[in-house]
């Protein structure tokens, strides 16, 4: 599932790539991450908001979900040095 999320985000960002995208990017982010922690805290029934183990960090890092705010960050590898 992680996969083809990542293709999905991708792909969005690629496609939408001209102007500015931090704001929209910061949208689709925060999205991302309300619907994955809550699948997450659902499938492993955690009690309350279950914040220490669905953090950004992990879902991003531990799982390896695409954060496309980071990513902005990054040049792409067709760019000019």
């Amino acid at each position: 599932m992680r996969v083809r999320l990542n293709q999905l985000l991708l792909g969005w960002s690629t496609y939408f790539s001209y102007g500015t995208r931090a704001p929209a990017y910061e949208a689709v982010d925060r999205y991302v991450y309300d619907r994955v922690s809550n699948f997450l805290r659902k499938r492993h029934k955690l009690q309350g908001r279950g914040t220490k183990q669905v953090s950004r960090t992990n879902i991003s890092e531990k799982l390896g979900v695409v954060r496309l705010r980071r990513r902005q960050r990054v040049s792409p590898p067709w760019a000019l040095r």
